[in-house]
């Protein structure tokens, strides 16, 4: 319905729309893999988090400027909207010290910890599989 409706509205406007394909339905394991790929790109997508956790791999807490001091490149801003995006999904943990001066750490729950080794495997495949170069 809401299909047609734009293509009327764009039909009116003078723009031509492309007909929409159908797409053949897929099998539940398929679907079940794109879901479980879409969830692990809405926790772990962009360009830092990975990395975040990369910085955290010992298992050991860690304040916040030694992971910025792991991580080149990161800004202040990316790092920190980083911390909170992992520390929502559960990947990792905050733990704020009351003493003078305030003190913050950071450290891999046990869910983070037992994705390291998927990430660990990513790294070892990207070193033994150099992209190869195009024409």
């Amino acid at each position: 319905m809401k299909k047609e409706r734009k293509r009327k509205k764009a039909k009116a406007a003078g723009t031509v729309l492309a007909p929409v394909m159908e797409v053949p339905s897929v099998s539940p394991s398929l679907q079940e893999g794109m879901q479980a790929l879409q969830l692990l790109v809405n926790d772990l997508g962009g360009k830092w988090r990975i990395r975040v956790l990369w910085a955290l791999l010992d298992g050991v807490s860690v304040r916040y400027s030694m992971i910025k001091s792991r991580i080149p490149g990161i800004t202040d801003m990316m790092l920190t909207q980083s911390l909170k995006e992992l520390l929502q999904s559960g990947f990792i943990s905050r733990q704020q010290f009351l003493e003078a001066p305030p003190r913050v750490e950071y450290q891999l729950t046990p869910y983070g910890q037992s994705l390291l080794p998927v990430i660990q495997q990513a790294v070892l495949w990207v070193q033994n599989h150099p992209k190869p170069e195009t024409v």
